[in-house]
């Protein structure tokens, strides 16, 4: 009986590895923005993949909704086809009621690779016991770095800067880096009294 408990274990602490990532960021705030909040938010990224744009853009709005706050993915108004000039920006915001602009511009994106061992156990069929055996695998761990600066739409000014550094473990993705930079950027922007 003890041998299948050991195999049930092994089996199940394989199966709940997650992936997981961090994000640290470092912030900037025009002192002599004060006493004003944003409601409306219009999210570009600066990024040439379309599907690496859209899924940033999107969690982001995401994550601004649960502070009451309106995202608004770029790709919503300014269109990857179209070439726009700086009235028509404009006229865009205007009408859409969009009070600030989050610009995310990606600066780097590496992996970090290894070679790791862990032990582990392995059932000697021949001696009918266990033996301790060690598992030598290569790891990927990826990074994202991002610039970010925030202007307010009526006074046309850089009020928010910002560089965030996320790294991941070796189960994740860009999603996962993507989720972790979300949340730290936007609980920095409500600490940083950007969002109410």
């Amino acid at each position: 009986m003890r041998v299948y408990n050991k195999i049930i274990v092994s089996l199940a602490s394989t199966l709940f590895i997650i992936s997981c990532a961090s994000t640290s960021i470092t912030s900037f705030k025009e002192p002599t923005f004060t006493g004003k909040t944003f409601q409306r938010m219009l999210v570009a990224v600066a990024i040439t993949d379309i599907g690496e744009r859209t899924l940033v853009e999107q969690t982001i709005s995401t994550q601004l909704a649960k502070y009451g706050v309106t995202g608004i993915p770029s790709l919503t108004f300014i269109l990857p086809t179209r070439t726009y000039t700086a009235d028509e920006v404009d006229k865009l915001l205007i009408d859409n009621n969009i009070d600030s602009v989050l610009i995310l511009e990606l600066t780097g994106k590496d992996v970090v690779t290894g070679i790791a061992s862990f032990p582990s156990q392995r059932l000697n069929v021949f001696e009918h016991r266990w033996e301790t055996v060690s598992n030598v695998y290569s790891y990927r761990k990826p990074r994202a770095y991002y610039s970010l600066k925030l202007y307010d739409v009526t006074t046309d000014k850089l009020v928010w800067v910002a560089s965030t550094r996320t790294g991941g473990n070796a189960y994740a993705r860009f999603s996962t880096l993507v989720d972790s930079l979300a949340d730290t950027v936007i609980t920095k922007m409500q600490e940083d009294g950007l969002l109410e």
